[in-house]
């Protein structure tokens, strides 16, 4: 059930006003920045399109957890890590351009356009699992049963285990391509797989300890599409 003790409204309010903002200043940006700075532009779009996402779906289908900090910006774990992530995102392509300057050629990004089309499958991915799972899914593990849990199987679960984190995953991996972040790619993978390896091994005991033969006859039948994580 909503619980509106969780959802200051005021505060929901704000933090949609100042999406909002940035994101009409970000898209009305483009049309004056040099071509050099538009990649980081669309970058800091996607961003914000992504926190905005994240509220919405829980909003319409994790009602019964959805909080004010369902935006993912701030007030959960791991924010620390993401935002430091994501200044080293800015930080290497700033550098990397810095470095252009001296350089009498300027090197063509092959790899934008697959970065995007990994960027917006992430998202859709992402989107897909949390409205399929509905009332199961959660940002935060659930150490207990609780009676409006069931094992989903069907949609995009069907084909792929733990698909929310294969889309923050494709997500993640998308930025760095459409920014040629090079250096970051490689230390985003290192970082998400370290990250989901532990995760989806603590989760799994769990849903094996909820659903018994049933979630390991599932796990048999799928895979998580994450390089190096079965």
């Amino acid at each position: 059930m909503y619980d509106p003790k969780n959802n200051n409204l005021l505060e929901i309010f704000g933090v949609c006003f100042i999406l909002g903002s940035c994101i009409t200043i970000s898209i009305t940006s483009l049309f004056y920045i040099s071509d050099k700075y538009f990649p980081l532009i669309v970058y800091g779009i996607v961003l914000q399109i992504y926190f905005i996402l994240e509220f919405t779906n829980s909003y319409l289908y994790q009602t019964n957890t959805v909080t004010s900090k369902s935006f993912l910006i701030y007030g959960n774990r791991g924010n620390k890590e993401f935002w430091f992530m994501q200044l080293l995102t800015i930080w290497e392509y700033l550098s990397v351009r810095f470095i252009l300057k001296f350089i009498p050629f300027s090197p063509v990004n092959y790899l934008g356009f697959p970065g995007l089309i990994l960027i917006t499958t992430g998202l859709l991915i992402r989107h897909l699992a949390m409205k399929k799972c509905g009332l199961s899914f959660s940002h935060y593990l659930a150490k207990t049963k609780q009676a409006h849990h069931k094992l989903v199987t069907t949609g995009v679960y069907k084909y792929v285990r733990h698909p929310s984190y294969l889309g923050f995953f494709l997500f993640s991996i998308g930025i760095q391509l459409w920014l040629s972040n090079y250096l970051n790619l490689m230390v985003d993978v290192y970082i998400l797989y370290q990250f989901f390896t532990i995760r989806i091994e603590h989760e799994e005991k769990l849903l094996i300890e909820f659903y018994q033969d049933d979630y390991l006859k599932y796990q048999q039948m799928t895979y998580t599409l994450i390089p190096f994580i079965k």
